[in-house]
């Protein structure tokens, strides 16, 4: 399908979110592991050109550019408005950002000023360290309540696209120094395994 004609749901998305982290899995836990532990070796790991955010575009067949105008991350698709190599793209499917820290709220900021169809927040739940999903009292659900706080705010004065979707990935360490990845959107009240898409 050419990108012009490609719209990315939340659901295609989170399937090369997790066929790449499929791909990851199957080759070293413990490089994945040790990278994650530090806080700019796993920053390194996933953002970067070639890393894993990369690879995870190019399963959607767009082009991967990472902090695009503070940005974290942008694919892109359609035809070059001027310049070359989709530098200034006719279409901006999907906004991605990435905190590995607790400054959510910062991301979130950037990607409520930007136009784009499905802006990707990725965060981690380090404080809670817990094995099951983050919960309504817990701070993944208190950062999710923020965010969409903030989101209502910026809609109120004004409103976005009624096709425009947030889509929340939460990482979460486990009791077995494993990762699992959560779901939310700006219309879900509580975050789902992904197992579950």
């Amino acid at each position: 399908m050419k990108s012009e004609q490609l719209h990315i749901s939340r659901d295609c998305f989170l399937r090369a979110f997790l066929d790449e982290w499929r791909a990851v899995l199957s080759r070293d836990w413990d490089i994945v592991w040790g990278a994650y532990k530090e806080t700019r070796t796993w920053t390194e790991f996933m953002m970067p050109y070639g890393a894993f955010f990369d690879r995870t575009c190019k399963r959607l067949s767009l082009t991967y550019y990472k902090e695009l105008y503070s940005i974290d991350a942008a694919f892109v698709g359609g035809e070059d408005l001027f310049r070359s190599d989709l530098a200034y793209p006719s279409q901006v499917h999907v906004l991605l950002e990435h905190e590995n820290g607790p400054n959510v709220e910062e991301e979130m900021w950037k990607l409520l000023h930007w136009r784009c169809p499905l802006k990707v927040l990725v965060f981690y739940d380090y404080p809670e360290k817990s094995t099951s999903a983050p919960s309504l009292s817990g701070w993944g659900a208190q950062k999710l309540k923020a965010l969409e706080e903030m989101r209502q705010k910026v809609v109120d004065f004004l409103p976005e696209h009624e096709a425009v979707t947030y889509l929340y990935i939460i990482g979460q360490t486990t009791s077995n120094e494993s990762i699992r990845w959560w779901s939310a959107t700006d219309n879900s009240s509580q975050p789902e395994p992904l197992e579950r898409i």
